[in-house]
């Protein structure tokens, strides 16, 4: 299955610059720091550093000059303290010397404990017992804050889903404002009305909309794999209208054990996702 991506150039021109470059004389992002396991299909992360606090584990999201960022949701989000979400630190253009213009940097508080899609795998998964009190409930409250900030998150999917500290006891919510609503996410996490939609329309949506990119997303994690992922972008929108967003969201044309693997997910995650 195709996923949504953006071809960014952000190599190195030939003479690296010199120092990290500054946002508001204050956030010290460095261009020979690269983090490329917090990058997204459209923004790409590097060590940042607070001036003001040094000690303070930061880093920052360059947004690709070619797509439009959520800039009211960065204002939104920005010190909003919402639980459960990846702590908007500031936001604004500066010059980027990778590219030789200006683009829009997201700075955040990094995240400790890799990603939720890292715990789920062999010898870290996250016990049956768990799943409902540790991961469900606490980012559905996130999704109902943000809800009630006017928020809509749209960048569910298992690689933007984190943990806060190294212990791993505390899920978060990745970025959301890089890029524009469900520009990012793969098909198999957008309901039928916004998969339907090319990739730049797909529209704010909702909290349905993110409700069902998060049982989508821990069906995937629970099973341990994509169920949808020989299927084509075609192929996938055919079985969601035929069979309905959940169902043909989470089973392939091959047999029956793809069903019986999201009814184990759904039991697994107490049965609070998809109904």
């Amino acid at each position: 299955m195709a996923e949504a991506a953006v071809a960014i150039d952000h190599e190195a021109p030939a003479a690296m610059p010199a120092g990290p470059s500054m946002l508001f004389d204050r956030f010290e992002i460095d261009p020979a720091k690269p983090i490329p396991q917090l990058d997204t299909p459209s923004a790409r992360a590097y060590n940042a550093e607070d001036r003001r606090d040094p000690g303070r584990d930061l880093y920052a999201l360059i947004c690709a000059p070619s797509v439009p960022p959520r800039a009211n949701q960065m204002a939104t989000l920005k010190g909003s303290g919402i639980p459960g979400l990846l702590e908007l630190v500031e936001w604004g253009p500066m010059d980027w010397p990778l590219l030789g213009q200006r683009c829009m940097a997201v700075v955040y508080e990094r995240p400790l404990g890799g990603t939720l899609a890292d715990a789920f795998s062999a010898g870290g998964r996250v016990s049956d017992y768990d799943v409902p009190r540790r991961v469900v409930e606490p980012l559905v409250r996130s999704l109902k804050d943000l809800a009630a900030a006017g928020v809509s998150h749209r960048a569910i999917r298992p690689n933007n889903l984190f943990y806060r500290d190294e212990g791993r006891h505390t899920p978060l919510l990745g970025d959301c404002v890089t890029a524009p609503p469900g520009f990012d996410q793969p098909l198999a996490f957008e309901p039928i009305e916004r998969a339907l939609a090319g990739s730049a329309g797909r529209g704010n949506g909702d909290i349905a909309d993110d409700i069902y990119g998060l049982a989508v997303t821990l069906v995937m994690l629970l099973v341990g794999r994509n169920p949808v992922a020989q299927m084509s972008d075609d192929e996938l929108l055919a079985a969601k209208i035929e069979r309905g967003s959940y169902t043909g969201g989470t089973r392939t044309r091959a047999d029956g054990d793809d069903r019986a693997a999201a009814r184990h997910a759904q039991r697994r995650s107490g049965g609070t996702l998809g109904s």
